[in-house]
């Protein structure tokens, strides 16, 4: 089962998408209230995208990133 949970896993995670899960929990019920509300935000088809990010298994796009650092500035910077 450890094997199977490593392969799910992508194998260069960049450093937007280790940013965007560190600013992801910080900010999580303060910003916005869960990854519906974040999808819809950003611009996902999918709740499921930032699920699929946050567990590491894909990277978020740069734009997406753009987009989340500019829409919550207020709640990073303060």
């Amino acid at each position: 089962m450890e094997n199977s949970e490593k392969a799910a896993k992508i194998k260069n995670v960049r450093p937007e998408t280790l940013e965007f899960i560190i600013l992801y929990n910080q900010l999580k019920g303060k910003a916005f209230s869960g990854n519906a509300q974040l999808a819809e935000a950003l611009g996902f088809n999918s709740v499921s995208s930032i699920t699929e990010i946050i567990k590491s298994r894909q990277n978020i796009d740069p734009e997406k990133f753009r987009i989340f650092k500019e829409k919550y500035k207020d709640y990073i910077e303060g």
